[in-house]
């Protein structure tokens, strides 16, 4: 099985952590803009991507 190869934008991490009880539409926010900026989890949690539907907001394709 080969290795995920993942690459962690520290700098962008530093710079925009996620806020302490952060809202749906907070935490929706922070994993699009992180997955712009940074490779070390590409895509978005399940459990946001379903809150995302209900919101009919789009959920991005994320590439490997």
């Amino acid at each position: 099985m080969a290795k995920k190869i993942t690459s962690l934008n520290k700098e962008w991490h530093l710079a925009h952590p996620m806020p302490k009880n952060p809202t749906v539409q907070q935490r929706i926010d922070w994993h699009l803009e992180h997955n712009k900026h940074c490779r070390c989890h590409p895509g978005i949690p399940e459990k946001l991507k379903e809150e995302m539907k209900k919101l009919k907001i789009k959920i991005p394709r994320i590439p490997n």
